[in-house]
């Protein structure tokens, strides 16, 4: 159990080993606990700079707001901390672990259908342990941010940040934040993982991987391409 909680720390530092234990062992509850736990930690404090972020974003589209009656607005506008950090709380609880599984579920056919011997549980196990960079690092990080800049449009992990004067509310923006790289850098982990695996190799995990990361990808950049007001 010990190394189970010190790979939150070696993930960085053996994340070959990391992956072939989270294989070998199973121990997912343990990631997944602590990711649930730091979301839900934050959510009092990033429930105020996430209404206000939203606030802002439907601000800049006049058209949006006229077809909003003036009395339901002026509510929205308000914050209102007994639902919103429940709402956020919920994220943590709920959302995230759907994800991961959505995410084991491909995995798991994915890599199967390359060829690598493998099964539910081990893609579900992999899946947690190498979200740690994403949704454990990368969460504390641009949560951090967010409460030092006090807004989550000012903070970025992914690819946005080589275009810095592009508008939230533009198609370009949304696209570009599909690309997060502690997002990319646990698929990497989860490549790694199906590489241990028995008949498993870089080139089975590299084509196991892709396609997986592909669909999360479109599920982002797909309805920002349709719903986005630029």
């Amino acid at each position: 159990m010990g190394e189970a909680f010190a790979s939150v720390f070696k993930i960085f530092t053996e994340p070959g080993k990391v992956m072939a234990q989270a294989a070998s062992e199973k121990r997912f509850w343990i990631p997944l606990t602590m990711i649930v736990l730091l979301t839900t930690l934050f959510a009092p404090f990033t429930a105020p700079i996430l209404h206000k972020d939203q606030i802002s974003m439907m601000e800049k589209s006049p058209e949006m707001i006229s077809k909003i009656p003036a009395e339901k607005w002026e509510e929205m506008k308000a914050y209102n901390a007994k639902k919103a950090i429940p709402m956020n709380i919920l994220r943590g609880l709920f959302i995230i672990p759907i994800a991961l599984l959505f995410v084991a579920g491909l995995t798991n056919f994915a890599a199967t259908l390359s060829g690598v011997e493998i099964n539910f549980s081990q893609a579900f196990s992999m899946t947690v342990f190498s979200s740690l960079v994403d949704f454990f690092w990368g969460g504390l990080v641009l949560n951090l941010l967010a409460l030092w800049k006090g807004s989550f449009f000012l903070v970025a992990t992914n690819f946005t940040l080589f275009a810095p004067n592009l508008e939230i509310t533009s198609k370009l923006f949304r696209a570009l934040s599909a690309f997060d790289f502690f997002n990319i850098a646990s698929y990497v982990l989860l490549g790694m993982g199906l590489a241990s695996l028995p008949k498993g190799s870089p080139k089975k995990a590299f084509f196991s991987v892709l396609p997986v990361y592909l669909v999360r990808v479109a599920a982002i950049v797909v309805p920002a391409m349709i719903f986005t007001m630029k």
